[in-house]
């Protein structure tokens, strides 16, 4: 049996710009997020978000202080390689993922967004045997509605992934403690399947048993629509107005 060779070659597009200057590219800063400062060639960066554009044009300095050096050092280990460090546990590599994907989303740059996404389906998939259901907890949702913005593909993945692997039991027992803003997604994304069901196109008149109280096996007594009994004066004025 022939031996299977690893491919260690590179497209000529693959190139890296390691002839460029480098640019230092610190992470951190806020009182509670100890700075980190990276070195990074500049050809690495350009073209690749507005932000580092417009920073270069006059400086050799970039800083994010909003962002984790751990979830930095994500990114330019991305730049170089085109892989997203990350590791197999969904209790501490999951939540760094989403920080990840985040800071993409703030430079806007849609490759290592999808790239974080890739990684991001795979660590769920792949370390859960039994669905997806038990790596969209409430701390993961809120984690993703708190780091993302309305619309994003991430909130998305979130809503889908709920609907494909929910149940009631999780709204009963987890849901007060969800991000209604999640919650709202949730509801927006199952009206369309809701409505299209038989009984949701019935008129509600034509059903309105059910929303009866009944002892067990006891037949509707009031099955048809309710009519609204006239009071006195309307009745009168009804007869009023046909004597005219």
């Amino acid at each position: 049996m022939a031996m299977k060779l690893a491919d260690t070659r590179c497209l000529e597009r693959q190139r890296l710009s390691l002839s460029d200057p480098t640019v230092t590219v610190t992470f951190g800063g806020q009182p509670e997020i100890q700075p980190q400062t990276f070195f990074v060639h500049s050809g690495l960066l350009k073209g690749r978000a507005k932000l580092f554009d417009k920073i270069l044009e006059g400086s050799k300095s970039i800083c994010l202080p909003n962002f984790s050096p751990e979830i930095g050092s994500v990114y330019v280990h991305w730049l170089y390689t085109r892989k997203v460090l990350t590791g197999t546990s969904l209790t501490t590599d999951l939540p760094a993922l989403v920080h990840a994907w985040a800071l993409g989303a703030y430079l806007s740059d849609s490759d290592f967004e999808n790239a974080v996404m890739n990684a991001i389906v795979l660590l769920i998939s792949e370390s859960q045997p039994f669905g997806w259901q038990l790596s969209v907890k409430t701390e993961i949702i809120n984690l993703v509605y708190e780091s993302t913005t309305a619309g994003s593909p991430l909130r998305r993945l979130m809503v889908d992934i709920w609907i494909r692997c929910g149940n009631e039991r999780y709204l009963g027992e987890e849901c007060k403690d969800t991000s209604p803003f999640f919650l709202a997604d949730l509801i927006a994304a199952l009206l369309p399947a809701a409505k299209a069901r038989p009984e949701a196109k019935a008129s509600t008149l034509d059903s309105i048993c059910k929303y009866h109280v009944h002892k067990v096996k006891e037949a509707c007594k009031l099955a048809e629509a309710p009519q609204r009994e006239r009071s006195p004066s309307e009745a009168g004025n009804r007869l009023s107005i046909a004597a005219k």
